[in-house]
């Protein structure tokens, strides 16, 4: 991302605790299945340790005071950790393949303190093909999840952390398959997606009825920064409400070419905020409604929104339905719209054109 973007991610979002990081490749999968195959050999407790071990399987209880972190310390790649009570502690998972299972149930607890970047509660450090599943990660005094490599979450639950509920950058692609995740309350973005990352959930039979439910954080419930957010022949729904943005878009892309998603963007300050080059091209399910503005594209690139019988998609209630300035192109198709207002500079074609 050029410094001109980043200057313009940083005021629309105002977060203090936001910045990007460059990273290398990673592809990480979402999965809801807690299931792995495993083939490594198992790693061994130390003697002052009532940590249990099984295969390659280690079982920590943070309720009897056993730590995540030192198991990660002895663990191999593709090891799974699976984890009961609440863990009061920042982890950082340097280790290839890692799985973190907190069985539905485990909380994870960064002990809050004052706002920080680069201070997650759980830290993915140079890993790639990390798992994050069943856990509750709440009070981080930075980012929830800070993933400087790649990582999944599968039934995860990231709240009331001081910075973003979790930042994925660096040509990672997170996969959200069978999964049910939540990012809310957080205090800047629910899910921030830059440098070339991918936010994404394919046509894969366990991908169908994944849902991504974010409410209630400081800044956009999703921050899409030279990255994309591609949903493709999944049934799945993400909601988005309760936030100044709902999904901001700066020099990246939402992809929904397929018309079976559901999409609801609900009482935001702005519903979908299409920034510099931000574009998108958006077939069916997508209901934006009772936001301050419903959607918005300054300075972006080209935006096609359609509609179809099957999944119809409808951008009413709002303050304002449609606004566009600044040289931004549209295609609005069938899609239900109630106003729309533009600048001088704007094209428009389709069944909803620019007064």
């Amino acid at each position: 991302m050029n410094k001109k973007n980043m200057k313009t991610l940083r005021r629309l979002t105002g977060n203090r605790a936001f910045s990007l990081v460059r990273l290398t490749t990673a592809v990480a999968l979402i999965s809801g299945a807690a299931a792995m195959a495993f083939t490594a050999a198992s790693p061994t407790g130390d003697a002052g340790s009532n940590m249990r071990v099984v295969s390659n399987m280690q079982v920590v209880n943070c309720d009897r005071g056993e730590e995540i972190a030192r198991a990660l310390a002895r663990a191999e790649p593709g090891d799974t950790i699976r984890v009961t009570g609440t863990c009061f502690e920042r982890v950082s998972i340097k280790t290839d393949r890692i799985t973190l299972d907190g069985q539905g149930a485990a909380t994870l607890d960064g002990g809050g303190g004052p706002t920080s970047e680069f201070d997650g509660v759980v830290t993915i450090d140079g890993a790639s093909g990390v798992t994050i599943q069943g856990f509750t990660v709440q009070n981080g005094p930075g980012e929830g999840i800070l993933g400087t490599h790649g990582a999944a979450f599968s039934m995860i639950r990231i709240n009331d952390n001081l910075g973003p509920g979790a930042v994925i950058n660096g040509t990672s692609i997170i996969e959200i398959r069978g999964a049910q995740v939540e990012a809310s309350r957080n205090g800047g973005p629910g899910l921030v997606a830059g440098s070339n990352s991918q936010l994404a959930v394919f046509s894969f039979a366990d991908s169908q009825g994944s849902t991504f439910t974010i409410d209630a954080n400081g800044g956009a419930g999703i921050v899409l920064a030279d990255s994309i957010l591609n949903v493709f022949r999944s049934e799945s729904t993400i909601t988005i409400t309760n936030s100044p943005l709902g999904i901001l878009v700066v020099a990246g892309k939402i992809i929904s070419p397929d018309g079976v998603g559901t999409f609801v963007i609900e009482n935001n300050g702005v519903g979908l905020d299409f920034g510099l080059d931000g574009t998108a091209l958006l077939v069916g399910g997508w209901t934006v409604r009772n936001n301050g503005t419903g959607v918005r594209g300054d300075g972006a690139g080209v935006l096609t929104f359609i509609s179809i019988p099957s999944n119809p998609s409808a951008i009413t209630g709002n303050g304002v339905d449609v606004d566009l300035r600044f040289g931004a192109r549209a295609t609005i198709e069938g899609v239900d719209v109630g106003t729309i207002t533009c600048d001088s500079t704007v094209l428009s074609r389709g069944t909803t054109v620019c007064p």
